[in-house]
């Protein structure tokens, strides 16, 4: 890695703080916690830990005594995420810094040093959130609302308080040749111009409905929402709403549902017309990118018989979605099936096991969209070019069906490796 600076050597630092709280909370935020992380209160009958087992990296050695109690290799994987989080987050900030995450274009210089240390920091927040939901859902086969609803907020106000918190992209200016290329922030309508009508009017605009729409779509979600539909659609339509009223969560639902719009409401006077189109863009990021995600699943179920995606793999794309928009999601929706299919016929090959998360591979294809950003962005912008965003619905329902006939092939190519079993 070569000779360290004085940010890495303080990265480094963090990083050693960084990786046993990774572990402490994918242990103790799980739904069904297990006191492996030795800063987790332990039963009264085990023996308790001595200091030295409670150093990060190397305390997991000392572990031996807990073998018997929590498996032979318990330790393995918290000790490798304690031992690569520093390294990472080292290698993390040099790949940002050289421009190869976002383009360097952005003049003067002050402002280019600024965004790239804002995306930095925006890449740190949403890749503990992403490994967090990643091993989380190994465990456990969900990914907690603990994780997606603090993050999703985090994307928001990270999109409305902090210039520079969006995606950057290129964008050729000028009219002689040669043409100039500059840096541009990603938003809602792009790669095209933003849409007038979204901005701030002076009035009650088309942009602050979809808003408060999308946030009450979100906050709605999280209620027990269930569709009966075997006495017909109307009748399906009134056991939703009772079940939904009946939700033990209402209350915070319809608090959030208020706060949230009024806040918003309040965004839409008096932020800048730059940080108000960033914030309109993040919730589209949340209602595109879940509305994607949940299109899957339910195209999923009609697919293959059976839930394939879970309401955490809605939650954890909404959530980067606030991050970074729906445009990113998207791309990382249809780039996770190319990464997941393969290595999900693999193990089930090797192990017979189908019951694979999903959400790890959605996250996979995040990591890997963020890192190789500029290039991907050019790629798939020319395609965005084609579509105006007023019919993104389209390539919607496009990369819906295309998701449904990928996963029925893998249901079929399990069908006949198992001998023509249902799978189950």
């Amino acid at each position: 890695m070569g000779n360290f600076d004085a940010v890495e050597i303080i990265l480094i630092l963090i990083g050693l703080v960084l990786g046993p709280l990774i572990n402490l909370w994918i242990y103790s935020i799980c739904f069904f916690p297990s006191p492996v992380s030795p800063w987790q209160k332990r039963p009264t009958e085990w023996n308790s830990l001595s200091t030295l087992c409670k150093l990060p990296i190397v305390g997991w050695l000392f572990r031996g005594a807990d073998k018997e109690l929590l498996g032979k290799f318990f330790w393995l994987r918290p000790f490798l995420i304690e031992l690569a989080t520093p390294i990472l987050w080292v290698l993390l900030y040099r790949t940002v810094m050289s421009g190869y995450c976002i383009p360097i274009a952005i003049q003067p210089a002050s402002a280019q040093q600024w965004a790239m240390h804002v995306q930095f920091v925006t890449y740190s927040i949403l890749l503990v959130l992403l490994t967090l939901a990643t091993f989380i859902d190994f465990d456990e086969m969900t990914i907690p609302d603990l994780i997606t609803v603090p993050g999703t907020l985090i994307g928001l106000l990270g999109s409305a308080l902090v210039p520079s918190w969006p995606l950057w992209g290129t964008e050729t200016v000028g009219t002689s040749i040669p043409l100039n290329q500059e840096s541009v922030s990603i938003h809602a309508g792009s790669p095209s111009e933003w849409i007038m009508e979204w901005g701030q009017t002076g009035g009650w605009s088309s942009g602050l409905t979809i808003a408060i729409l999308i946030w009450l779509a979100w906050c709605c979600a999280f209620g027990n929402l269930r569709w009966i539909s075997r006495r017909g659609f109307s009748k399906g339509v009134q056991y939703a709403i009772v079940s939904f009223l009946r939700s033990f969560n209402l209350p915070l639902i319809l608090l959030m549902s208020a706060v949230g719009s009024v806040l918003i409401i309040a965004s839409y006077v008096w932020l800048p017309p730059v940080q108000w189109r960033a914030l309109l863009s993040s919730l589209i990021g949340i209602g595109l990118g879940g509305a994607l995600v949940w299109g899957m699943r339910l195209v999923a179920r009609i697919a293959i018989g059976r839930e394939a995606l879970g309401f955490g793999d809605v939650t954890l794309m909404a959530m980067v979605g606030a991050f970074f928009g729906w445009q990113f999601v998207w791309i990382a929706v249809f780039l996770g099936p190319c990464l997941g299919v393969p290595l999900i016929v693999i193990r089930f090959v090797l192990t017979g096991n189908e019951e694979t998360p999903f959400g790890p591979y959605l996250s996979i294809a995040t990591v890997y969209l963020m890192l190789d950003w500029v290039r991907l962005w050019g790629y798939f912008s020319e395609i965005w070019y084609l579509i105006p965003v007023t019919q993104a619905y389209l390539v919607l329902l496009g990369l819906i069906g295309v998701m449904g006939g990928m996963l029925w092939v893998v249901h079929s190519v399990k069908l006949v490796l198992s001998g023509g079993s249902n799978g189950r």
